[in-house]
């Protein structure tokens, strides 16, 4: 045999005998990962595997179920995945005839504007309707839930508006609603909105009425659970991590998508000429780090479109200065959302364009 067919034979082997190893190793780890051993437990976090927060992947939420970390919704929606405070068999909410003939003001959102964490007199609702001066003449019903993307807060909007009458819409989202939109599945499943020849078109529905039938015959799709621990073990360079992952091309998708969906909130309150404001809130986390493309594409689509807004970074960093506080004392301790006192200042902004829509 020649030198280079020995040095070539050496590479090949070296080559297969790694990738057995490797093979072996993945499972190996994955009997350990999914069995029951209990040193394996710090790895049965579904974060390693996955960005749950802003990836554009599935298989973190599915993880997250298999590992009992997110439990499913109870209750299921046909097209919502899962709803809170609507009528039985209706998008009207359930509270909409306490409104008599005062305005119904709808505020749409997820967790931030449900006030995951507080009681109802600590939220919207509580604080505004309780309010002599702005109960006189209006009424909030809060549609936010938990867990949504803009897509469910979208077509939630889409359903209900049309049952009201001179309604006000506070049009509420968190920054992270947006890269809620590439996922088919979160907390529990849920739908999801594709940019076909530049409309919207729904995918993922009906919703499976089974939350567990749903988790059991949805599994997560991951070649390599080793290859994910290094890829999200915060070990490569950023740059080197985002170029893998694909995370430009994410952004890009997610960004087209939530342009869409804006543009048809904005389209449908303008023709129905319905009196709003879009309430925009941060977890504590983005807040700290300062704006990233979120808030960017977010405050070029509201200025360039002339819609009036509240920026709640902009009202804490005020009041900040205003009152000397820490940042700390304006969210829940350990959960990161928004505390009583930070939903008392926005509220109060609320209930500005609420009382005035016209002077802004």
């Amino acid at each position: 045999m020649s030198k280079k067919k020995k040095i070539l034979f050496i590479l090949i082997a070296s080559f297969l005998s790694g990738m057995l190893s490797f093979v072996f190793c993945e499972i190996v780890f994955r009997l350990l990962l999914f069995g029951n051993v209990s040193f394996m437990q710090k790895f049965r976090d579904p974060k390693l595997y996955g960005d749950w927060a802003s990836d554009a992947d599935d298989d973190c939420w599915l993880l997250g179920h298999r590992f009992e970390k997110f439990p499913p919704p109870q209750k299921t929606h046909p097209i919502l995945g899962w709803s809170r405070n609507l009528a039985h068999d209706s998008y009207l909410h359930r509270f909409a005839a306490e409104a008599g003939t005062r305005q119904s003001v709808l505020l749409y959102g997820d967790s931030f504007a449900k006030c995951e964490g507080l009681p109802e007199e600590k939220c919207f609702e509580g604080i505004l309707n309780q309010d002599e001066e702005f109960s006189r003449d209006h009424f909030l019903l809060n549609y936010g839930a938990g867990g949504y993307g803009m897509d469910q807060i979208y077509l939630l909007f889409k359903n209900s508006i049309d049952l009201y009458e001179n309604p006000f819409v506070v049009m509420s989202l968190m920054t992270l609603d947006m890269d809620r939109v590439v996922l088919s599945v979160r907390g529990g499943q849920k739908p999801y909105l594709e940019l076909i020849d530049g409309g919207l078109e729904l995918r993922g529905v009906p919703i499976d009425p089974d939350s567990e039938h749903f988790f059991r015959t949805r599994k997560p799709r991951i070649p390599s659970y080793l290859w994910r621990l290094f890829l999200h073990g915060n070990v490569l360079p950023q740059k080197w991590h985002d170029s893998l992952i694909g995370t430009k091309e994410k952004q890009e998708k997610k960004i087209a998508i939530n342009r869409k969906i804006l543009e048809e909130i904005h389209n449908k309150l303008e023709d129905k000429k319905i009196p709003y404001v879009f309430a925009v809130f941060h977890p504590y986390w983005a807040i700290e780090q300062g704006d990233n493309w979120r808030d960017d594409f977010l405050r070029n689509f509201l200025e360039e479109n002339r819609i009036p807004y509240i920026w709640a970074k902009d009202i804490i960093s005020n009041d900040i200065q205003t009152n000397h506080k820490k940042l700390d004392e304006y969210f829940l301790q350990g959960g990161g959302h928004p505390n009583s006192y930070q939903y008392q200042i926005v509220a109060k902004e609320i209930k500005k364009y609420v009382l005035q829509p016209n002077a802004f």
